[in-house]
């Protein structure tokens, strides 16, 4: 049961801004450059480090690690933030490292899940409703769409964009951008559409019906993706065809995967 108030063995540096409402259990750590909002559960053995605003409602579970110095050798110790939206829950041994750069920030957005053992490097923006599997893993400089679950053991690659309500299947590697409402399983190719989390997430089927066309498109037409993107995005209606087309559009370090043919995947 929830209880505010900090243990007697925990460790709060008195620069440490705590929300009255909040809770700190026992031999906790939080260094002097942290705040927590109201009602943050902070459990045993948990530490948080750096300049990090925890948002309300949120929990660390024992062994969770944010804050910390990025695993960056270019790092030079300087001032750079974690900051946790609202109600995101960081469970056993997860970890979320600083930005790597001065005055930088890694972002965890609201209502976010890090299961147990989840990573999340410096430099991340992690958008609201994010799930991220026990044992994913971040590299620096990703960026997470809305609504978008990473499964167990995924990894992604540094620079990658993986868009809204998109999927990464367990023990996938996710070396380039996967576009919003996607679905991938194998590096690079796209397998399809996230149709049980377009459909949780509201997307009409008018806006699902445009994105399948698309994506048979993509599957069977010949070319240069972007160019063929850009001819479809002409021939949509819908926001979330429209945003599709534009994130593969969009410039990127890493570019998009290859849509994998139809009788390989789904």
């Amino acid at each position: 049961m929830f209880e505010p108030g900090i243990h007697p063995t925990a460790i709060v540096d008195p620069n440490a801004r705590v929300d009255d409402s909040a809770s700190i259990g026992a031999y906790a750590i939080i260094g002097p450059n942290v705040t927590l909002g109201p009602r943050v559960r902070v459990d045993p053995h948990a530490a948080v480090a750096g300049w990090t605003d925890i948002g309300e409602d949120s929990r660390l579970w024992p062994f969770a690690a944010v804050g910390y110095e990025p695993q960056d050798r270019s790092y030079g110790g300087w001032r750079a933030f974690v900051r946790v939206g609202a109600r995101t829950l960081i469970h056993e041994g997860a970890t979320i490292h600083r930005g790597t750069n001065e005055d930088t920030a890694t972002v965890v957005g609201d209502d976010c899940m890090l299961m147990n053992n989840a990573h999340v490097a410096h430099n991340c923006t992690v958008a609201n409703g994010v799930t991220i599997a026990s044992g994913a893993v971040l590299a620096g400089h990703v960026t997470i769409g809305e609504r978008a679950f990473i499964s167990g053991n995924a990894a992604v690659h540094q620079f990658c964009r993986i868009g809204r309500v998109a999927m990464i299947a367990g023990i996938a590697r996710a070396r380039r951008d996967v576009p919003p409402f996607s679905t991938l399983s194998h590096d690079t190719r796209i397998d399809g559409l996230n149709i049980v989390g377009m459909k949780r997430a509201g997307v009409s089927r008018e806006a699902r019906t445009e994105l399948m066309h698309m994506v048979r498109v993509l599957r069977k037409e010949p070319g240069e993706l972007k160019t063929v993107v850009a001819r479809l995005a002409g021939e949509v209606s819908t926001p979330e065809a429209r945003e599709f087309a534009e994130f593969i559009l969009a410039p990127s370090k890493r570019g998009c995967g290859a849509f994998a043919p139809r009788d390989t995947r789904e």
